[in-house]
């Protein structure tokens, strides 16, 4: 009786352990994901900006994707403020896409609670592009993306070699 008592206890131990390593697995994959995800919302973001501006939108190939600087709520808040935005609406105007960035950044930066959050991204993004000639080129672009629930992209502009 002893005996078959310690084995079912022993076999409820191990089935109970299995379900909390289970869970654990579970829960590594959902960070994954979340992470691919975020980085397809991204890529797809910028990808949409990229075809708005081109001339031939249905030539475009990505090629890779990096992020190359990550900046905090604190640090951007000491670049974007108050003063720094009127500075900007009266040097570009209000219809300027540097004051638009400005405005977008400001608002996202004025919710934000946790000054160690990450507010943007830096992300190089290389494409193949059909240039005004006709020729597939390899282009390298900067995109500033938002942290913010969309993945918002506020800047973005070509870098050239």
């Amino acid at each position: 009786m002893k005996r078959k008592l310690l084995i079912l206890l022993i076999v409820s131990i191990v089935i109970i352990s299995c379900k909390d390593k289970q869970e654990v697995i579970e829960e590594k994959q959902e960070v994954v994901k979340g992470k691919q995800d975020k980085q397809e919302i991204i890529k797809e973001n910028i990808t949409i900006v990229l075809k708005e501006r081109m001339e031939n939108p249905d030539s475009f190939q990505f090629v890779s994707m990096n992020t190359n600087k990550t900046i905090s709520v604190e640090d951007r808040k000491k670049l974007i403020t108050e003063e720094n935005k009127q500075k900007v609406l009266e040097l570009a105007g209000e219809n300027s896409e540097i004051y638009n960035q400005y405005k977008t950044e400001f608002a996202f930066l004025q919710k934000q609670k946790d000054n160690n959050k990450d507010a943007v991204y830096n992300i190089d993004f290389i494409a193949k592009v059909e240039n005004k000639f006709g020729v597939i080129v390899k282009k390298k672009y900067l995109a500033i993306v938002l942290n913010d629930e969309n993945f918002t992209v506020v800047h973005f502009k070509y870098l050239p070699k």
